[in-house]
């Protein structure tokens, strides 16, 4: 899904009684894929978060709450193919801070496109 999607495209990726919250990549003219977006039922009280905007990897942070006692915070990530660089370990490390900062719970997912499974990277 792109920036500039019409509504109903976001509505075709989310079965009856739930919503999306979605992270655009661009535009239409960009030409670079859809972004992020998380899918949720329709009973569960969702709200962005914002963490900063880190330049080597897509990030979409948002508030769940359950219960009025059940917080947590959903961090999807997507890094795209390629050599892994320094600063995306320094940028990943922020975020974590970040959260941790929150004081909440939270989990972290996504595609982070790890080159290969072993030697040093």
């Amino acid at each position: 899904m792109t920036s500039d999607a019409p509504d109903a495209v976001k509505l075709d990726v989310a079965p009856p009684h739930y919503q999306v919250n979605h992270q655009p990549r661009g535009s239409s003219t960009d030409k670079r894929g859809g972004g992020i977006a998380a899918v949720y039922r329709d009973s569960i009280k969702v709200r962005t978060l914002d963490v900063g905007i880190p330049t080597t990897f897509e990030e979409q942070e948002v508030k769940l709450s359950l219960r009025s006692s059940v917080q947590v915070i959903i961090a999807c990530i997507y890094r795209p193919p390629g050599r892994v660089l320094q600063e995306f370990y320094k940028q990943l490390s922020d975020l974590l801070y970040q959260l941790v900062l929150t004081g909440q719970m939270f989990v972290v997912c996504g595609d982070f496109n790890w080159p290969g499974t072993g030697g040093t990277h």
